[in-house]
């Protein structure tokens, strides 16, 4: 019965996601949103996947211990050592700009008045994963696999501009031109990963973890031009209006990839550990209440084929080059604790991101360094009353950012970030079911963002009510080590 009960939870679980995913709206039919700090197709520079990440400032090649490794740096998937998914959620951001032009005549000066309305939309699917381990009977692991499908992002532009000369009370002299633009570029890609990791000499010196990733990417711009003008006929002698409308649609298609590695050192160890676990070769794993990671991950730019003229502009991807450390501790103890000890990590990240593919674009794409810095704290008890018989995290995360954008003339600005996480946490610390709520603050759009991510455990041991522990879809053992 508990196993059936299970099961169906999992599927309305799975149910409900599908049904997010199918509503998300698809591109050239979504609302006219701009994404903060590029114009460029590679919106990954300022978009996140996985609330954990978004929180934590976007600092997380080197402590990516989930499904969003695939995206993040695919050398950490060989930590994961249970299958599992993700979906994340994350609002577009809605532009408005109007801009309007007045002459009292032809002769007289020009006077205008400008404004431009920003605001979050609502949330929509923007990166699902799924990552599965694979094994071994003799080493026990053969590394893990994953696949994942991002919306990477979208430019989209929704601007008019009013020229008008004369009072529209005196139709003989009135003219009013207006001018709509449109643009719209979304971009989607499908990414396929492999990470292993090993234990070097003995299992003594910490992790060494490798993975490469394989992506597709697919852009898809949209161009509407719409001029309506406005005067006066002397032959008609009445007002005439004519209308003008151009568009296209161009379809691009790129593909790149993504290595990268890290280094840990030793494992941390676990409330109540009294003994170092063994490693895959019988000797014990360094274990230690301070664990250090060291990242470097780097994703080939891409030029998307089949862009055509006007879409030129948004046809390349630039590389990217990541370099992360990350600082894991267990607090010292507390009296009363019973031996439980809060937990913190700290994680910084610098990524370059590089300048045109194409000598055509280098006035157009430039070369920029970005600074992620995060913080993250693990309490010994939940901040809220969970029942007891069950194991929680209740983590808060901090953040910064940079944002200077690899495109010129685009919307550059800082962003603060923070979040707290609610974790259902099995045998071995295993995250068995999270759900990540998050919120971003751009500062100089004075916008907020809201993210939530849900992620879930397919084979980890989830503990009843009575205390015991039972597998919740076949059950393997696999320890994950959390950096």
């Amino acid at each position: 019965m508990k196993n059936r009960s299970s099961g169906l939870i999992r599927c309305i679980w799975v149910g409900v996601a599908a049904a997010l995913v199918v509503s998300a709206p698809l591109p050239g039919l979504a609302d006219t949103t701009e994404e903060f700090g590029t114009v460029g197709p590679d919106l990954l520079q300022t978009l996140g996947v996985g609330s954990r990440s978004v929180a934590m400032g976007n600092a997380y090649s080197a402590i990516a211990d989930d499904p969003s490794a695939t995206f993040w740096n695919p050398g950490r998937l060989g930590v994961l050592g249970r299958r599992q998914m993700m979906l994340h959620f994350r609002p577009g951001l809605e532009t408005t700009s109007n801009v309007n032009w007045f002459r009292p005549s032809l002769s007289g000066p020009e006077s205008f008045t400008q404004s431009l309305d920003r605001k979050a939309g609502g949330l929509q699917p923007t990166f699902a994963s799924f990552v599965y381990p694979l094994t071994d009977q003799r080493s026990g692991s053969a590394g893990t696999i994953g696949v994942s499908y991002t919306l990477g992002g979208y430019f989209n532009l929704d601007s008019t501009r009013i020229r008008t000369v004369g009072s529209p009370s005196d139709l003989t002299t009135f003219s009013q031109t207006r001018d709509h633009d449109f643009q719209l570029m979304r971009n989607s890609y499908l990414t396929v990963a492999y990470g292993h990791q090993w234990s070097p000499l003995r299992n003594r010196v910490g992790t060494l973890g490798a993975g490469i990733a394989y992506y597709r990417v697919t852009a898809d711009f949209q161009s509407e031009h719409q001029t309506n003008t406005t005067t006066w006929d002397q032959t008609l002698n009445q007002q005439v209006t004519s209308i003008t409308d151009t568009q296209r649609i161009d379809r691009g298609n790129g593909d790149g990839v993504v290595v990268g590695v890290y280094y840990q050192t030793g494992i941390p160890s676990q409330s109540g550990l009294a003994d170092a676990p063994p490693g895959p070769d019988g000797r014990p794993l360094s274990v230690s209440s301070t664990t250090w990671s060291f990242a470097a991950c780097y994703r080939s730019g891409a030029t998307l084929d089949g862009m055509g003229f006007g879409a030129s502009t948004v046809s390349e991807i630039p590389d990217r080059m990541s370099l992360g450390v990350a600082y894991n501790s267990f607090l010292p103890q507390k009296s009363g604790s019973g031996g439980e000890r809060d937990r913190v990590v700290i994680a910084g990240e610098v990524q370059r991101f590089g300048s045109a593919n194409s000598p055509a674009q280098t006035d157009y794409r430039t070369e920029v360094t970005n600074v992620h810095l995060g913080i993250e704290w693990i309490p010994a008890k939940p901040l809220f009353a969970i029942p007891k018989e069950r194991r929680y995290e209740t983590p808060i995360r901090l953040g910064f950012r940079t944002n200077e954008s690899a495109v010129r003339y685009a919307f550059s600005e800082n962003v603060l970030s923070g979040g707290i996480a609610f974790i259902r946490k099995g045998e071995n610390d295993a995250k068995v079911l999270t759900i990540e709520p998050t919120f971003e603050y751009f500062t100089k759009s004075k916008v907020w963002f809201a993210n939530l991510t849900f992620q879930m455990a397919l084979d980890a041991v989830v503990r009843t009510s009575g205390g015991a522990d039972r597998p919740s879809s076949g059950g393997r053992g696999a320890s994950e080590t959390n950096p």
